[in-house]
């Protein structure tokens, strides 16, 4: 079927940051957010414009954020976390090697490079899931090292110290809010409980 410049520009989506436009469909690679646009087209009368605002929540579709957008604030938020990261412990992934036994123990790995990796990517769907990624970093470290050593004291305080503006920064986005996963929970627990 031939397409119609008109046909162009039916599936455009625009960026509330940037002001950029998109393809839907292209968004939609990266973003899970994203509807199709055959849905898009069947519920867009059904739905609210996503400026209107009750009780601080957004009572339409949330606006949309482009992937060069999150991926700047993603790079920028993880720029935050290598400076705090003073000795580079939670820079590169963790080998048997460097720790032994540390892939018996810790079954989901990461690190910063493995998430400026998925960043460049746009392998994170939402700011969400970079949160997640960064509280692993942290639990992990936790988990595997002693209470009390100096990688678990660098993996407490890169959580602690940083916790309040990776949030900050990926709310700042402006898609919707992250929360505390139950792994941030858990580092957070970690270093209060005695043992």
């Amino acid at each position: 079927a031939s397409t119609s410049p008109g046909d162009l520009f039916e599936d455009l989506i625009e960026c509330h940051k940037c002001k950029s436009w998109s393809h839907v469909s292209c968004e939609a690679t990266w973003n899970s957010n994203i509807e199709s646009s055959d849905d898009a087209k069947a519920s867009s009368n059904d739905k609210a414009p996503s400026s209107v605002v009750e009780d601080g929540a957004f009572s339409g579709p949330p606006m949309h954020i482009c992937g060069a957008c999150h991926r700047e604030a993603y790079l920028l938020t993880l720029g935050m976390l290598e400076e705090a990261d003073r000795y580079n412990y939670f820079l590169m992934p963790v080998t048997d090697a460097i720790a032994p036994g540390y892939s018996e123990k810790i079954k989901s790995p990461m690190d910063l490079r493995t998430m400026r990796r998925k960043a460049l990517n746009f392998a994170y769907a939402t700011p969400q899931d970079f949160r997640n990624d960064f509280e692993l970093v942290s639990y992990n470290a936790m988990l595997f090292n002693p209470r009390g050593s100096r990688v678990w004291k660098a993996a407490w305080k890169l959580f602690d110290m940083n916790e309040s503006k990776v949030a900050e920064m990926l709310d700042d986005i402006g898609s919707f809010k992250t929360e505390r996963s139950p792994l941030g929970t858990l580092t957070r627990d970690m270093e209060h409980s005695k043992n």
